[in-house]
């Protein structure tokens, strides 16, 4: 275990330890032998706790994703339109000894310059991929929860975004990242219509820049 970790491992048992002190003195009245904090207890929180917040396996698919890539996008406002095209670039890197992934997404969006930025990870206790977005043409961040095929290919994530256009809050929204080779990537986002339809509102396309 190295400093860092140690220093971690104590403030966490600093906290949980305070949090045992104060569940002690709400609760006097049960007996010694119910009460939490057992020097047993603790070891197991700790490992527990350890092995939670350790990379797993799933942090190993960011890797294929560092360096710049130039992107393709397609954006339809409704079906059956033209969509509107714009290039950008792409840059992404891994952060906090590789447990997330950062992109930096810019381009031109109807004729003013576009910035985003992008932040994944997985979450060992939820056993779910999260994926955070933000861009300067909203104040709101849009969080989504994911999961990545058998095959180890296609990412799809839902979440729900607000609509300021129409009103609309928590709608429904679909995204599907799919590796079509090591470096290549189509990225899909989707809605439903009033109807309840799937309708696919944009696609990037991703391509290595060598």
């Amino acid at each position: 275990m190295n400093a860092l970790t140690r220093l971690v491992a104590a403030s966490v048992a600093v906290l949980v330890v305070a949090l045992l002190v104060a569940t002690q003195v709400v609760s006097q009245e049960k007996p010694p032998a119910q009460q939490p904090g057992k020097p047993d207890q603790m070891a197991e929180m700790m490992t527990k706790w350890q092995e939670l917040n350790a990379k797993g396996p799933e942090h190993k698919h960011f890797e294929a994703m560092v360096g710049t890539w130039d992107t393709m996008s397609r954006m339809w406002m409704a079906p059956g339109t033209e969509p509107t095209i714009s290039k950008g670039t792409a840059i992404f890197r891994l952060m906090l000894d590789g447990r997330y992934i950062e992109q930096v997404y810019k381009c031109d969006m109807f004729g003013a310059p576009f910035e985003g930025r992008g932040i994944e990870g997985y979450d060992r206790f939820k056993k779910k991929y999260v994926s955070i977005w933000m861009d300067n043409m909203s104040t709101g961040m849009f969080v989504t929860y994911g999961t990545l095929d058998a095959a180890g290919k296609v990412f799809t994530y839902y979440g729900k975004a607000d609509d300021p256009m129409t009103g609309e809050k928590d709608k429904l929204v679909k995204s599907v990242a799919r590796e079509i080779t090591d470096d290549k990537v189509v990225f899909e986002m989707f809605g439903n219509l009033p109807d309840g339809t799937e309708f696919k509102s944009m696609e990037i396309t991703y391509t290595r820049r060598k």
